[in-house]
């Protein structure tokens, strides 16, 4: 559902079904879907390795 309303490289991470991982050139979007509302935690660089251990 979430991939036919946005465009992009978008995934789904393991261990919550609510968080996703939106790929942006060399930049990682990661957020939480509540309902109707989009909630962004973290905006980091591909190689910053600790970028998915964000809460």
């Amino acid at each position: 559902m979430l991939q036919n309303s946005f465009q992009g490289d978008i995934k789904k991470l393991e261990g919550d079904e609510r968080r996703y991982r939106l790929r942006v050139g060399d930049h990682r979007v990661l957020f939480r879907l509540d309902g109707n509302v989009i909630h962004v935690y973290a905006v980091k660089q591909r190689k910053e390795a600790l970028w998915l251990t964000t809460p």
